[in-house]
C-alpha cells in the first residue's frame, strides 16, 4: 500500500516531505449547469492562492461558461453573490470532449499513455509516488455508482479499482477525495477502511443534492450547498491547524438539504487541512500576515479592493434590496477573508433540488421574454422537456416490469443499498447505449436519478442479464423507436 496507514497524531502532520497534488474536475457542460464550473474555478483558486504549484494542479472543465451567449457578463464565473471572478487564470489542463472520464482516471493515475486528448496539447496527468498526497475534487450530476462526464460516465467501480491499484503501485502516501453530486456517497461506500484514502460526498448514497445560490441577473445556480460551505471554510480557517474531521463536523452543521458523508480511512481525518491544500510553510511564502491576506502576485483579479464600494449595475437576488450583492470588476487580488465578509451580508435566497434546476430556469426565461415567437419558442421546448422527463419515467417502469413482474414494482420504490458495482456499470452502460439520445441532452441529472431502480432489481435477485434484455426490448417499442 501507499504511505503509512498507522495512526496519524495530528501535531506531526501539517505538511510534509512529499508534492502535493490537486486533480479538479467538473463533469458536465451547458449554462444550466453553471455551478460544476464554477465550484471548479473557485477550488482552483483557493489551492492556488495557498500556494500549490500549477504545475501540481490538473483542472478538467468543459470551458462553455465564460463567454456563453447566456452569461451578461463575458469572460466572469462567480460562485456566491457578489463574489469575485474566478475565471481569470484558471487551468485549461482538458476542456470539451476531452474532459471525460477514461481521462480522469488516467489523469489520476499518471497514465500519461492512457490519455486520449481530441484538442492536442500537453497530456498532463498526476506524476506522483509514494511521498506525495493527493486531493481530488469533482462537481456535477450523478446517480447511483455513477457520476457523468459529457459524453461517458464515471462508475463507482473504476474509481475504486483505480485508486486500489496505485495504492498497490505506491503511487500516493495520502489521498482524499471530496464528490458533490446526487448520490455522492455510492461512488464512496467501497473505499476501503485500511488503505490510506479519505473520502466525503456531499450527501447519502440515495439523496439528492441541492443547487445553491439562484442569481437572478445570470438566471442560473452559482454554486451547490456542499461546494458553498466547503469553499467559505477553506477561504475563512487556518488549515494549518484545522482537520479535515473539524471541516466535516462544520459542513454537517451547516448543511440542511443534504447529508454529507465520510468513507474510507478515518485516521486520515485527523489530519491538518494543509496536509494537501497548502504548500509547505506557508507563512515563509506568504509573510507573517495570516493565511487569508493572499499572495501579491496572485493572478486571480477581481472588484475594488473594498466589496462594498461595487458598482451598482448588480446581481440582484430574492430577497430585501439591501441584501443585494454588488458585481466585481477585475482589478484587486482574489482575497477569500474580504470575499468571506461580502457573503455574510447576503442570505439564503433560494435552494433546489439539482434535478429541477433546468425548470427553474426554463420557467424564468419563459417569464422574462418578451418577444411573442421567441417565448412560444421557449414554452415548446419547455413542454418537450415535460414529455422527455414522462418518457423517461415511463421507460423505466416498463424495464423494471420486463425485468421481473413481481419484483419489478417493488423496484421503483424500494431503496436498496449498492453493493454490486461491477453490476451496475454494466447495467448503466447498456441503458445509456440504448437511450443515448437522453444522455446527450441537458437533462441528464433526471435521468441518473432513476439508476437506483436497476440498483433494486440486481440486490433483489434479478439477473443482470435479464435487466438488459428487459433495457433493450423497450428500446425497440414503437414508442421509443422515434427518440
Amino acid at each position: 500500500m501507499g504511505g503509512d496507514q498507522s495512526k496519524i497524531p495530528q501535531t506531526a502532520e501539517k505538511t510534509h516531505q512529499g508534492k502535493q497534488w490537486v486533480l479538479l474536475a467538473a463533469g458536465s457542460k451547458d449554462w444550466t449547469n453553471y455551478r460544476h464550473q464554477a465550484n471548479v474555478c473557485h477550488a482552483y483558486q483557493m489551492v492556488h492562492h495557498n500556494g500549490i504549484p500549477d504545475e501540481q494542479i490538473v483542472v478538467m472543465m468543459y470551458d462553455d461558461i465564460a463567454y456563453n451567449a447566456e452569461n451578461p457578463y463575458k469572460g466572469e464565473i462567480i460562485n456566491v453573490p457578489g463574489g469575485p471572478n474566478v475565471y481569470p487564470g484558471v487551468l485549461k489542463d482538458y476542456t470539451e470532449l476531452d474532459v471525460s472520464a477514461s481521462n480522469f482516471l488516467a489523469v489520476l493515475r499518471g497514465d500519461e499513455a492512457g490519455v486520449n486528448k481530441q484538442r492536442g496539447g500537453p497530456k498532463k496527468v498526476l506524476n506522483s509516488d509514494e511521498n506525495d498526497t493527493i486531493f481530488v475534487y469533482l462537481s456535477d450530476h450523478g446517480g447511483s455508482g455513477v457520476f457523468i462526464f459529457p459524453k461517458d460516465t464515471l462508475h463507482a467501480c473504476d474509481l475504486l479499482d483505480t485508486i486500489t491499484e496505485m495504492s498497490m503501485h505506491h503511487k500516493f502516501s495520502k489521498m482524499v477525495i471530496y464528490i458533490e453530486s446526487c448520490h455522492s456517497g455510492s461512488m464512496m461506500e467501497g473505499l476501503p477502511r485500511d488503505t490510506p484514502v479519505y473520502g466525503v460526498s456531499a450527501c447519502k448514497p440515495d439523496e439528492s443534492h441541492y443547487a445553491y445560490r439562484y442569481d437572478i441577473q445570470r438566471n442560473t445556480y452559482l454554486t451547490g450547498e456542499f461546494s458553498y460551505h466547503w469553499l467559505r471554510h477553506c477561504n475563512t480557517s487556518d488549515l494549518t491547524s484545522t482537520t479535515f474531521q473539524e471541516q466535516y463536523d462544520i459542513l454537517r452543521q451547516q448543511m440542511n438539504r443534504s447529508t454529507p458523508c465520510q468513507y474510507g480511512n478515518s485516521e486520515l481525518s485527523t489530519l491538518f487541512l494543509s496536509y494537501f491544500l497548502v504548500r509547505p510553510d506557508p507563512r515563509a511564502l506568504y509573510g507573517p500576515a495570516n493565511l487569508n491576506a493572499g499572495r501579491a502576485d496572485s493572478i486571480t483579479q477581481y472588484g475594488p479592493a473594498d466589496l462594498n464600494s461595487c458598482r451598482a449595475d448588480s446581481i440582484t437576488q430574492y430577497g430585501p434590496a439591501d441584501l443585494n450583492a454588488c458585481r466585481a470588476d477585475s482589478r484587486a487580488p482574489y482575497r477569500p477573508a474580504e470575499l468571506n465578509a461580502q457573503r455574510s451580508k447576503t442570505k439564503v435566497t433560494q435552494v433546489t433540488p439539482s434535478n429541477n434546476v433546468i425548470l427553474v430556469i426554463y420557467q424564468e426565461k419563459i417569464r422574462r421574454e418578451k418577444d411573442p415567437k421567441i417565448k412560444k419558442a421557449l414554452q415548446r421546448d419547455y413542454i418537450k422537456l415535460l414529455e422527455t422527463r414522462a418518457m423517461i419515467e415511463k421507460a423505466v417502469r416498463k424495464i423494471a416490469e420486463h425485468s421481473c413482474p413481481v419484483r419489478g414494482r417493488r423496484a421503483l420504490k424500494d431503496r436498496r443499498p449498492l453493493t454490486r458495482l461491477h453490476d451496475m456499470k454494466n447495467v448503466a452502460e447498456h441503458f445509456r447505449s440504448n437511450f443515448s439520445e437522453w444522455h446527450d441532452e441537458q437533462d441528464v441529472g433526471f435521468i441518473l436519478s432513476h439508476m437506483q431502480v436497476f440498483v433494486n432489481l440486481f440486490e433483489s435477485g434479478v439477473k443482470v442479464a435479464r435487466i438488459k434484455e428487459a433495457i433493450t426490448h423497450v428500446r425497440s417499442l414503437p414508442k421509443f423507436q422515434s427518440l
